[in-house]
């Protein structure tokens, strides 16, 4: 069976070619016995090879935290979970050595890539929405928050705009989130971001 990504005003294209809806899923699909080539432009690309796996491009925290906010989602607009990852200092591989170079400062991983297995493991449990998708902005598959309705991917950039979850512009915005942490050693491959906001999130 292949699963399709397909955009809503595109579902009766792909009905009348033969494709099938998985009301449980929440996907299109191309059911045993139809050729699949004519789908090309709607299969799901697949997720990254380094989630669940170490990566030498990694950064190390011994804990992180969750954060877990709602957004409207953009495809159906109905309210869904979202969550990103919060380190409270990290370290990070030399480009010249093997050595890693510590870093005080508080960052929000989006857009990630390589994640160990025992962390991959607890967002399965803790955050189930989180998981690897296709983002056709930035053309490759990354762990992403999925809307618990349409499925649709909330893309990081969707979710670190000014006043969207991940970048609160008051600590009243800030205080929407919640944070849970874990004392966990996590090895993150990702898109870090640097903001003043994050003074406002809670310490444990």
């Amino acid at each position: 069976m292949h699963v399709l990504d397909v955009p809503w005003d595109r579902k009766d294209i792909v009905k009348a070619m033969g494709a099938k809806w998985d009301p449980a899923a929440k996907r299109w699909y191309v059911p045993d016995g139809v050729d699949p080539a004519p789908f090309h432009r709607w299969a799901i690309k697949e997720a990254p090879a380094t989630i669940g796996q170490a990566s030498k491009f990694a950064i190390h925290a011994d804990r992180f935290a969750l954060l877990n906010g709602e957004i409207a989602c953009w495809k159906c607009n109905e309210t869904t979970p979202v969550s990103a990852f919060f380190l409270d200092g990290y370290s990070e591989p030399d480009d010249e050595s093997d050595e890693h170079i510590d870093n005080s400062e508080q960052t929000v991983v989006h857009g990630v890539v390589g994640l160990n297995s025992e962390v991959t493991e607890l967002v399965k449990l803790e955050a189930p929405w989180m998981r690897p998708g296709f983002s056709k902005t930035r053309d490759h598959a990354y762990l992403a928050p999925h809307c618990q309705h349409c499925d649709a991917l909330q893309g990081a950039w969707f979710l670190s705009e000014p006043g969207a979850p991940f970048f609160p512009q008051t600590s009243e915005e800030a205080a929407r989130l919640t944070v849970r942490w874990f004392d966990t050693p996590i090895e993150i491959d990702g898109d870090p971001s640097w903001s003043s906001w994050t003074d406002w999130l809670p310490r444990q």
